[in-house]
């Protein structure tokens, strides 16, 4: 179920662009997308509570299948 997922989207990624590529709803309807205003590596090292605070979030939402 797609609604189950959640992307966390970098900002600032140098690893991963996002320009010149379709949104992720466009690919995936329903999917709940995060931003956070790191690049690749300092979203890792200095956003492990937020990874943590979605992961626990997701696992709230989940829907039977």
């Amino acid at each position: 179920n797609i609604s189950n997922a959640m992307f966390i989207a970098c900002t600032h990624d140098g690893y991963v662009l996002r320009d010149g590529i379709p949104h992720m709803n466009n690919v995936w309807s329903g999917i709940h997308i995060r931003y956070i205003p790191h690049g690749h590596v300092s979203a890792f090292l200095f956003n492990q509570s937020g990874f943590h605070r979605a992961a626990a979030e997701m696992l709230q939402r989940q829907e039977p299948n």
